[in-house]
């Protein structure tokens, strides 16, 4: 089965059907495969799903020496995912998936690469410099992103693609990329491709690919998930709270997550 994880695990480049390489910006000139374009995901996949998403494949460019945990090997991430009706439309809400806590001191390499969510900067910084070790839940947001950084640069991301494909049935792939802003300039694209294999009604199989690539669209880093997902979503949400000291609730008003 080919699809576009396949693709982007195959190519260390950007595809050129997605973006005019010039100007980031949705390329409405043709479809990024040939298998079934739908606009919605399948209505058996209504509803929550919980569980844990295992780094199975990370490969690096050259030039990356620090590896974030989100992209390390055997690191495994927790995540509710929710399916609603929108409009007419089923949906995979803002979704983020979360990693095991990490401390490591404070070192410039992470200052430079941490990104956090804009309303918990200020008091994460003040904690962080204080106590000159890094300590927090790592995450992936599987979308579009706001926030800071430790040196207070401002990251922006934007949706310049977003399709959805059925590869086979019972087997659903959606293709998001997101363009990233560092203080106003453009400066990283960055590729989602989320595919769900139906197993019935309490159980999916959930595969998610995560590749950077420069803003000349070469790839930085490719990075591939994957676990089975739960109806059963209620404990993996509180194990989620638990590992950030607070109420399901909070996270999801704090994360973004519907």
């Amino acid at each position: 089965m080919q699809g576009r994880i396949e693709q982007v695990a195959a190519s260390n480049e950007l595809s050129k059907i997605v973006l005019y390489r010039q100007s980031p910006k949705l390329d409405k000139r043709s479809s990024l495969k040939t298998s079934s374009a739908v606009t919605s995901y399948p209505s058996y996949l209504v509803g929550r799903w919980g569980g844990n998403l295992k780094n199975v494949w990370t490969v690096n460019a050259p030039n990356i020496t620090n590896q974030l945990p989100q992209y390390r090997v055997g690191n495994i991430g927790t995540v509710v995912m929710h399916f609603d009706k929108v409009g007419s439309q089923v949906k995979l809400l803002p979704t983020v998936i979360f990693f095991p806590v990490e401390e490591v001191p404070v070192s410039q390499s992470a200052i430079n690469t941490t990104e956090i969510q804009a309303d918990s900067i200020e008091a994460f910084k003040k904690r962080t410099l204080a106590s000159g070790i890094l300590r927090g839940v790592p995450t992936l947001p599987l979308a579009k992103f706001s926030g800071e950084g430790l040196t207070g640069r401002k990251f922006e991301s934007r949706i310049l693609h977003d399709s959805i494909q059925v590869l086979k049935p019972g087997v659903v792939e959606q293709d998001v990329v997101i363009g990233e802003w560092k203080d106003g300039a453009f400066f990283n694209y960055r590729e989602f491709v989320s595919r769900f294999t139906w197993y019935g009604p309490d159980k999916i199989y959930a595969q998610v690919l995560i590749a950077n690539f420069a803003d000349g669209r070469q790839a930085i880093s490719k990075t591939l998930l994957e676990g089975w997902m739960s109806s059963n979503w209620r404990p993996v949400a509180e194990n989620i709270a638990s590992r950030l000291q607070t109420t399901w609730d909070e996270v999801v008003r704090r994360d973004g997550i519907e």
